[in-house]
C-alpha cells in the first residue's frame, strides 16, 4: 500500500476525481480517502510512479509518499520514541 499526501484535495468532488484518476491506472485498486489528512490510501498494482502520475493528470499536486514498509515501524520497534 502506498499513501499519497494531496493537499489540494479539498472536498467530495475532489475524492471523486481522483478515484476515477486511480482507477483508470488500476481498475482493481483500492482506494481509502482521508479527506481531513487530504490523503489517499492506495492498495494497488500499479507502480506508485504511475499512481502519482495519475494524481497529477487529475489536476492535483502529489505530496510525500509513503510505502507501507516506510509507515509501519520496524519489528521489536513500539511507534514512539522511547522504541
Amino acid at each position: 500500500m502506498i499513501s499519497i499526501e494531496v493537499k489540494d484535495m479539498t472536498c467530495g468532488h475532489c475524492e471523486s476525481t481522483l478515484r476515477k484518476a486511480i482507477a483508470a491506472v488500476d481498475a482493481g485498486a483500492t482506494v481509502k480517502v482521508d479527506l481531513p489528512a487530504r490523503r489517499l490510501d492506495i492498495e494497488s498494482s500499479a507502480a506508485a510512479s504511475d499512481l502519482l502520475e495519475a494524481v497529477r493528470s487529475a489536476g492535483y499536486t502529489p505530496g510525500s509518499v509513503l510505502s507501507a514498509a516506510a509507515k509501519a515501524p520496524a519489528q521489536g520497534q513500539r511507534g514512539c520514541c522511547c522504541g
